[in-house]
């Protein structure tokens, strides 16, 4: 990101300063979406050890990824996939 700083004076420098303040924004919203991935993954994973724990099947977890984290099915068999060995 830039760090520019323009009088409001400076057209030109207005300008610049909007520019940043929308690449700013859009960087602050990219990284707030990645922080909410990554609660959701470290959710997915402590949600799908302890169902396996228990001795539930592929699609009992399933469910529960999808009622528990509030994702569609492709999602949850998405971090099924991802963060357990066996398969579906």
């Amino acid at each position: 990101i830039r760090n520019f700083r323009f009088s409001q004076s400076n057209s030109s420098g207005i300008a610049i300063e909007k520019e940043w303040k929308v690449e700013y924004m859009t960087l602050l919203m990219r990284e707030q979406e990645k922080y909410k991935e990554s609660k959701i993954e470290g959710k997915a994973v402590g949600i799908i050890e302890f169902a396996l724990d228990l001795g539930y099947t592929n699609e009992e977890i399933l469910v529960i990824l999808q009622k528990k984290l509030g994702i569609n099915v492709s999602q949850a068999e998405k971090y099924l996939e991802r963060f357990h060995e066996g398969t579906l």
